[in-house]
């Protein structure tokens, strides 16, 4: 059966859908603009959440067809569940964390959906998400600089987005969608368009100077430029080589932290991996206490979500992340993603293993800048279905 892409219709089902797939534009570009976190938390529950549990259940049996989603599934359960050995177990904590869950889960599957619903209306929702979240760093430059110091202070952009190194992952992921963009573009104005897009959210990127950013988006355009294998991936690869080489010699300061010491890192790590050792099978339970004393120092988190899957899940936890992100990059290899449909799904899963691995810690959350760049690539992958059972049942739904 052919999927249609028709936004409007005349059933109460079609207009949902259409409702969702505008809805889900404005939630993932109200990142970069919504102007505090809470009104977009509560714009997400009202907006995408309740509506897109009808679209979520629909859609359920049938992804269930998929491996990756069923390993998926039972890695986020596992997760889940481990709150139930946490000590000391806290019921309200506990229920926190099933809102949290439930949100997540119901944003993967309203992604899947929407993205096999409507496959070429999507494609042109990312592009103008692309378009859109280069203007609004555009925005955000002139607005920090013409009170900070260019370059040396950190990049804070316009929007719900505090954190320098959340914002540059944020960021991120739209630089690596320009460059694949770019490398598809057929005309000059197309081209332009994409290079202009590509140069402001990379230099969001470095003005941000987080280097956990700036290694995910190499690492991503690697395997990006890598998977592409012609004539134009290599005059940008050394392009971009020849950029960033250019940067480096005009503000230096910005390049400045690739050459600091990892500060208090490797001992936060260390530290974690003996907390680790106490539980190292099942672990502490993802309602254990994050904070790590180091010293008379104490931190937040492990800073690093693989020694967080460690504490809080032991082993199996590592385990079944690991399993369920090999059934998914598998699954994209054979479906001809890297080279047909989806070119950007490998390196944006890059991009999130590489930036989980030096920071962040649980990846279980209300709507945070963390959804962009890993689950956001999950759910795009889940859409990503040959099946005709998938399609059947999304656009009945």
């Amino acid at each position: 059966m052919r999927v249609s892409e028709s936004i409007g219709g005349k059933t109460p089902r079609d207009r949902l859908a259409a409702w969702m797939f505008v809805a889900y534009g404005v939630f993932v570009l109200g990142f970069f603009f919504f102007p505090e976190r809470s009104s977009h938390y509560k714009f997400y529950y009202v907006a995408v959440l309740v509506p897109g549990l009808v679209m979520a259940v629909s859609v359920l049996p049938a992804l269930w067809q998929q491996w990756s989603f069923r390993m998926l599934a039972l890695w986020l359960l596992y997760q889940l569940v481990s709150g139930l050995w946490s000590d000391p177990f806290a019921a309200e904590a506990y229920g926190r964390l099933a809102w949290w869950w439930l949100q997540v889960v119901i944003f993967l599957l309203v992604t899947a959906a929407l993205r096999q619903r409507f496959p070429h209306r999507f494609d042109m929702l990312v592009r103008v998400l692309v378009a859109g979240v280069a203007l609004l760093g555009v925005a955000s430059i002139v607005a920090w600089y013409g009170d900070h110091p260019f370059p040396v202070s950190r990049l804070e952009p316009l929007g719900r987005i505090d954190n320098p190194i959340l914002a540059g992952c944020a960021y991120g992921v739209f630089a690596v969608l320009a460059l694949h963009y770019l490398l598809g573009a057929r005309s000059a104005g197309a081209r332009l368009l994409y290079a202009a897009a590509l140069l402001v959210t990379v230099s969001v990127v470095l003005l941000t100077h987080s280097r956990t950013a700036m290694g995910g988006v190499l690492a991503a355009f690697a395997v990006m430029l890598a998977g592409h294998r012609s004539r134009a991936a290599a005059v940008m690869m050394v392009s971009l080589v020849g950029l960033f080489a250019v940067a480096a010699l005009a503000f230096p300061e910005v390049f400045d932290r690739l050459g600091m010491s990892p500060h208090w890192r490797p001992r936060i790590w260390q530290s974690v991996l003996e907390r680790v050792s106490e539980a190292p099978l099942f672990g502490h339970g993802y309602l254990a206490d994050t904070h790590v004393l180091v010293g008379q120092r104490a931190f937040q988190h492990a800073h690093s979500s693989y020694l967080g899957f460690l504490r809080d899940g032991g082993v199996l936890g590592l385990f079944l992340f690991i399993a369920a992100i090999g059934v998914f990059g598998r699954r994209i290899l054979q479906s001809g993603a890297t080279g047909r449909r989806f070119p950007f799904l490998l390196p944006l899963l890059a991009f999130a293993l590489v930036v989980i691995a030096p920071d962040i810690d649980r990846l279980i959350t209300r709507p945070k800048e963390l959804w962009l760049f890993f689950w956001w690539p999950l759910g795009l992958g889940l859409g990503d279905s040959q099946s005709s059972r998938v399609r059947d049942s999304i656009n009945s739904s």
